[in-house]
């Protein structure tokens, strides 16, 4: 079962653990092969991840305390600037 994530192989897609509870509108690649997620969820690989996680690998992980902290309800745009640092 493939929850809102999910890996494209060649041939056959995989999922991302057990993804997220609500949409994911966005992704970036970090520069050390994470993959960073945003949108409309509030759990990531079953932990609590508000509107932000990242995958890094074999596991899902928060970021920090998430971006609701913000007064932000989801996460449409990620990038990943030059020095490393992500903007939401």
């Amino acid at each position: 079962v493939v929850n809102r994530t999910a890996r494209w192989n060649g041939s056959t897609w995989a999922p991302l653990g057990v993804g997220t509870d609500g949409s994911v509108l966005s992704a970036a690649a970090m520069a050390d092969g994470s993959l960073v997620v945003g949108g409309s969820f509030t759990q990531a690989g079953g932990a609590p991840a508000s509107g932000v996680a990242r995958w890094d690998g074999s596991a899902w992980t928060p970021l920090g305390s998430g971006i609701a902290n913000f007064g932000v309800h989801s996460v449409s745009s990620l990038l990943v600037l030059p020095g490393g640092d992500l903007l939401a």
